[in-house]
């Protein structure tokens, strides 16, 4: 569900009784001006003690000349998509009664029918008919949104950049006399049985996986808690009581009795740490007081809303109930507002969208906003999300069909992503498989920076935007994605007027969140509708993630495979061990060996990074070496993967103990699961310390050519730094041993290079393979490659480029380059006129920037 076209309406004071409301644009200027319409203070009432209410409710909010606007609108609505209505409201006033903000305006009512099947209806209401039958309130029309925006005030608290967070405070147990400004005002005890605090854990239920990290005060909130919760918090969610002047909050700890959390109070807490939106699910937070202003009341805030007056002050946006709400229907709307959200609706959509689904005629939720006639989207509330994890990725071969054998990730094929993205000249489409979810746009955004250095010779850098996946099939995505891609935002104002060089055009990054309720999309459409949209459309990257790394793995390769991709990448998270419970060793009656196999066999957790399995390593190895088993080498194996997936904090200590103290032929399972990957192996090369592997060690194992080049490789780049120089020290006997077991050639030929005493030379870098081997050797580490191939003869030097992060030195490498070598990363235009020859020259130079991957 999407927001369609605007319409605001102001409103205004004409005299003490009389309202006028008028079709406004941006600018506040009338468009439809028309007599005022009386308001009396029975309209505050909510429930409306009679249809009545709502009919002269309606007359003063759309008099027939808004009424005709909105109809227009109506019939160039798209299928499911919404009409905002902007309410704008005056500013307070000491001299009016009541704020019409208090109104309840979603109770006006609008015809049923549809606008295109039955026109006469909706002519009749257009025209000044006051109570259309059959009827549909517009807080009940899947058509409508309503937001109420105010003027702010002048000394509004600059909001500061709030972060990630989410503060969630309960109070709802809090009973008894509340000592107010106003009084003493009693709050009744809870209804026996009741759970306080069932609406926030829907709250953090909603908000698991999302970049917003749940922070839940200890119920029932103190006032104290909630400020001490606050710092770097973007959004706020309040679930308890409300009295005119504040929230009601525990006076102490633990304790059930109250104090009042008073208005201005919560205000400048909430603006000063920078909340950018306020969830307050407590009876008449949004309700002013029905009662008339003190005699002699000379405040023009003593009738306000607690929800104006934060959004008065400078909160960006404030929901909140007008009326009574049970603690059932705050649990709905809770867990139903929060979905939408993370979903990305426009908060107005998500507000409309959880009241409908509240089962409440005593509640009305309404939304605040201070930002007049802007987009009300949760993008610029998300909290930039900071990546977690370097960017690189290795390529995978798409398994074959119906194969659930995912295979494992080559050291020989790893890439750095923003330099695979940004240096890329024809149309790409990839597909990347990344439980992490890390931020990919700002990772290429700052590459595309660098690309550029400030030099107005340079090309003009490629623009990244991003999309969730789930609004793709939404019918108003199209047009706010094409909003989204032409703001002025994206770019700063001295890049406003600068034309995308011919080649380089926009890249977008689709998100796609794997959990139990993805809905299945049709990713060619997608991809072909994305194209149509955006014509500059050069690079569009599907980043699959989630909880569970094993799905999220699958999800990738049927997205790629739908699009016929011949490959994806996969972002492999580092093993580290955390910081958790400590192992605590004789625990259980079994040996630590058969207590793990006993965990392995449970069914396995919903996703990985759950509670630390209680293991000394050590134990576990010394129990196998003595014969307690967990069958041969390759159930060995297994039992390790399952560990590595399934308890990621006490994986390394298991391999390092396994690779220092495992004895026979079980040791080659630890070291076959590092050898994939060229980090882990260095650390398990490190924990054998003086019994480094040899073939011999594992008779009757067939050893593959790629874990022998994997050894060797780290056995020459685990050697100590002062030896690694050129005309060093002897090789270890182990390396000689593996070599002679049936290396590859590029293997064969960095060997020789690390035993000779001459420094590197540019035929030394010439094929992809032999260029890949020396780094993976770490031989290139005290080697100027910018210096020894200037002009960019060499292939292996650019398969070396991928596989190196896009630094400045990278980029003014590149930028010395003749034309034709730089139009093959997208960084030169289109030859004029096209030299045959010269492409067929730089063929092998392009096949060298991707080498073939193994056929799977």
């Amino acid at each position: 569900m999407a927001v369609g076209p605007d319409i605001t309406i102001g409103l205004n004071w004409q005299d003490d009784k009389r309202v006028v409301a008028a079709v406004v644009d941006g600018d506040g200027l009338v468009v439809a001006p028309h007599r005022g319409a009386l308001v009396g203070r029975s309209l505050l009432s909510f429930p409306f003690p009679g249809d009545q209410h709502a009919v002269l409710l309606g007359k003063v909010l759309l008099p027939p000349d808004v009424r005709r606007r909105i109809l227009a609108e109506l019939q160039a609505l798209n299928d499911g998509d919404r009409l905002r209505i902007r309410v704008r409201l005056p500013r307070p006033s000491a001299e009016r009664g009541f704020s019409l903000g208090a109104l309840p305006w979603e109770r006006v009512r609008v015809p049923e029918a549809d606008v295109h099947q039955r026109p006469p209806a909706w002519r009749a209401w257009a025209a000044g008919e006051d109570d259309p039958q059959p009827y549909r309130e517009l807080r009940f029309d899947p058509r409508f949104s309503v937001v109420r925006e105010v003027a702010g005030s002048t000394t509004a608290h600059a909001p500061a950049d709030g972060g990630g967070g989410a503060v969630i405070a309960d109070a709802t147990a809090v009973h008894g006399d509340i000592i107010t400004p106003r009084g003493v005002e009693s709050v009744p005890e809870p209804a026996a049985g009741s759970t306080s605090d069932r609406d926030g854990r829907q709250v953090a239920a909603a908000l698991r996986g999302s970049p917003f990290e749940s922070r839940s005060v200890a119920a029932p909130a103190t006032a104290k808690a909630i400020r001490s919760a606050l710092p770097d918090a973007a959004l706020f969610y309040f679930g308890g009581h409300h009295l005119d002047d504040g929230l009601v909050v525990a006076s102490a700890p633990g304790e059930s009795r109250g104090e009042l959390l008073d208005a201005a109070t919560l205000s400048g807490w909430l603006t000063g740490y920078g909340v950018r939106i306020a969830v307050l699910m407590a009876c008449d937070a949004a309700s002013a007081s029905v009662a008339a202003p003190a005699s002699g009341s000379a405040s023009k805030r003593s009738n306000l809303s607690l929800a104006e007056r934060l959004a008065i002050d400078g909160v960006p946006y404030v929901v909140a109930v007008h009326g009574t709400v049970s603690d059932g229907a705050s649990v709905r709307f809770a867990g139903r507002f929060f979905h939408a959200l993370l979903q990305w609706r426009d908060i107005d959509v998500a507000v409309a969208e959880a009241a409908t689904g509240m089962n409440e005629p005593t509640a009305l939720p309404v939304l605040y906003t201070g930002r007049r006639s802007t987009t009300l989207r949760l993008r610029e509330l998300r909290p930039p999300r900071r990546a977690v994890l370097p960017s690189v990725a290795h390529r995978m071969a798409l398994p074959p069909a119906g194969s659930r054998d995912l295979g494992t990730a080559d050291e020989r094929f790893r890439v750095h992503l923003e330099t695979r993205w940004c240096l890329q000249a024809g149309p790409l489409v990839d597909v990347l498989a990344d439980p992490s979810g890390d931020d990919l746009v700002t990772l290429l955004e700052r590459a595309e920076f660098d690309l550029k250095g400030g030099d107005k010779e340079r090309p003009d850098r490629r623009r990244w935007y991003e999309v969730e996946a789930e609004r793709l099939h939404e019918p108003g995505a199209r047009r706010e994605l094409l909003s989204a891609l032409s703001s002025d935002d994206a770019a700063s104002d001295d890049e406003a007027s600068e034309a995308h060089l011919p080649g380089r055009g926009s890249g977008l990054v689709v998100r796609r969140r794997v959990h139990a309720y993805s809905p299945l999309l049709d990713w060619p459409s997608c991809l072909a509708g994305l194209r149509r949209l955006v014509p500059d459309l050069r690079a569009v990257v599907f980043q699959v993630h989630g909880e569970d790394a094993e799905n999220v793995h699958h999800a990738a390769v049927e997205i790629a495979g739908d699009l016929r991709c011949d490959e994806y990448l996969i972002r492999l998270p580092p093993l580290r061990a955390r910081l958790g419970a400590a192992p605590r060793a004789g625990s259980h009656a079994l040996t630590a060996a058969a207590h793990v196999l006993e965990e392995v066999r449970k069914e396995p957790a919903p996703f990985s990074g759950g509670p630390t399995l209680p293991i000394d390593a050590v134990a576990v190895v010394d129990d196998l070496n003595v014969g307690d088993g967990w069958g041969d080498w390759r159930a060995e194996l297994d039992v390790l993967r399952s560990v590595a997936a399934r308890w990621p904090a006490v994986f390394p200590a298991l391999m390092e103990a396994h690779a220092a103290r495992r004895t026979g032929v079980g040791r080659y399972a630890s070291l076959l699961l590092a050898a994939s990957r060229d980090d882990e192996l260095g650390r398990w090369l490190r924990a054998a310390a003086r019994r480094l592997p040899c073939p011999s060690d594992f008779p009757r194992v067939r050893v593959p050519e790629s874990v022998a080049d994997a050894v060797v490789l780290g056995l020459l780049r685990e050697r100590d730094p002062a030896e690694a120089r050129f005309g060093g020290a002897d090789l270890p006997i182990e390396l000689e041993e593996w070599q002679a077991k049936g290396v590859s050639a590029a293997v064969d030929a960095a060997v020789r290079v690390a035993e000779r005493s001459t420094p590197l030379t540019l035929l030394d870098l010439g094929t992809p393979e032999d260029a890949v081997a020396l780094d993976r050797a770490g031989l290139l580490a005290s080697t100027d490659l910018w210096a020894l191939d200037p002009k960019g003869r060499s292939r292996g030097r650019w398969t070396l480029l991928t596989r190196r992060p896009l630094t400045k030195d990278v980029v003014a490498w590149l930028v010395d380059l003749s034309e034709a070598r730089r139009r093959m990363v997208g960084l030169a235009p289109d030859a004029v006129v096209p030299d045959a020859r010269l492409e067929g020259d730089m063929a092998e130079y392009r096949d060298a920037l991707r080498p073939p991957l193994p056929f799977r």
